[in-house]
């Protein structure tokens, strides 16, 4: 080759490496060349997380993956930002499925459970007259009287062979029951009696102390400690109380702007330091710069449950999220933000936490776990199904299930990792 033939090809491939250089770099930095719109665009990336691992990933129904089996994650690079149908499965598992937005510059999060196709239900006890929760144990009602009931060791303690109550109410892990005017308060050590008393209305603190209402007159121990109150609480060992409209606690008044109080019922919320108001199972309100602001209207039905300042509000068929703090999953939220997460035609009841991500609850006797994740359509899973009219309990502490039907109690173990 000659020496001009070798001068021109060294100048072309210089060229050829100038122009390919920058584009490698170019594209190796996440930049792409939107050929829609002749924008140069950043890709975004993907992280999913499942567990049980080793899950497969279908993405637009072609690109396969799976989730490592040891970290049971994957990360997936240089998406290019739209929408992406995303869907997660596992042989013995229920399938997930969403469309998910990758965003320039940002790495979109999936952070799942993978459910059980089936789930084996277990009979712990039965010929059950009534049943409640008490912390992790259950006070059951028995012909036999009432007892303690402990489904971990499946032990039964007796509180008082005698079923001849009109009626009763658990106050801080203790029984009350009523005979008549009469009530008898039933603990670990002690039987205590208290006479005369027109209505049930007692709250204890963690101190042991005692309260109860009769009329406006509000007692601790059998002595008064306030009159002319309309209604009261006891959280974290200190009394609140309405009277003449506003809220105190103790003696320091929370709201300034007052609030009428009718011939309802009305009772006094506290979560992740933030004090609601329920106002007869119509209204809600809650406590901001010292007034209460109506944020919800119930229906007439009323249950919540929290987690990490995520609070799940069910009004009977809609499911309301309160946001007390920002949260970043499953995607920004500010604090003191609320959003209807879920609305059904039937009502439904039972609602609870399970962890940050995932709820239960029970709709037409079927027992149902919900994803917060609502961002497109939201994944709902059936855990159990053709129930009679049961009550649903959740152990936090062993992630147990505990479904009381029909007078029995039955069990669902280890219903997440």
């Amino acid at each position: 080759m000659s020496k001009k033939a070798r001068t021109i090809l060294f100048f072309i491939l210089t060229v050829i490496f100038l122009i390919i250089t920058p584009i490698i770099l170019f594209y190796s930095e996440g930049y792409r060349v939107d050929f829609k719109t002749g924008k140069i665009i950043e890709t975004g990336g993907l992280y999913i997380k499942t567990s049980p691992g080793e899950a497969t990933v279908l993405i637009n129904d072609k690109k396969e993956e799976k989730t490592s089996g040891f970290s049971k994650s994957l990360f997936i690079q240089n998406f290019l930002p739209k929408t992406y149908n995303i869907k997660i499965s596992k042989e013995g598992y229920l399938p997930w499925e969403k469309n998910i937005e990758i965003v320039e510059k940002k790495v979109s999060e999936i952070d799942i459970i993978l459910f059980k196709e089936t789930y084996i239900k277990t009979l712990i006890n039965s010929n059950l007259l009534s049943l409640n929760q008490v912390k992790n144990s259950f006070l059951i009602q028995k012909e036999e009287g009432f007892f303690y009931y402990n489904p971990e060791n499946n032990k039964e303690e007796l509180i008082t062979d005698s079923n001849d109550w009109n009626d009763f109410q658990i106050i801080e892990n203790n029984l009350l029951l009523e005979n008549g005017k009469k009530y008898f308060l039933f603990d670990n050590d002690s039987i205590e009696e208290i006479e005369n008393l027109n209505q049930i209305n007692f709250k204890k603190d963690h101190l042991n102390n005692l309260y109860y209402q009769i009329d406006k007159t509000l007692y601790k121990n059998k002595e008064v400690i306030k009159t002319d109150i309309d209604f009261y609480e006891i959280n974290n060992n200190t009394l609140y109380y309405f009277k003449d409209g506003f809220l105190y606690r103790d003696d320091a008044k929370l709201s300034n702007l007052k609030f009428e109080i009718s011939g309802k019922n009305y009772s006094l919320l506290f979560i992740y330091n933030k004090i609601f108001l329920n106002e007869n199972n119509e209204n809600l309100f809650i406590l901001e710069n010292n007034e209460f602001k109506k944020i919800l209207s119930l229906n007439n039905y009323f249950e919540c449950s929290e987690w990490d300042g995520k609070i799940l509000f069910n009004t009977g068929n809609e499911i309301w999220a309160y946001f007390s703090k920002e949260t970043y999953y499953p995607e920004f939220t500010k604090e003191n933000t609320l959003k209807l997460i879920a609305r059904f035609q039937n009502s439904i009841k039972d609602l609870s936490f399970i962890n940050d991500k995932y709820y239960l609850f029970v709709k037409d006797n079927e027992l149902l776990i919900s994803e917060f994740d609502y961002r497109d359509k939201i994944n709902i899973f059936t855990i159990a199904n053709n129930l009679e009219n049961p009550k649903v309990f959740f152990n936090y502490d062993n992630k147990n299930i505990y479904i009381f039907e029909e007078n029995s109690l039955y069990l669902i173990s280890k219903i997440i990792p």
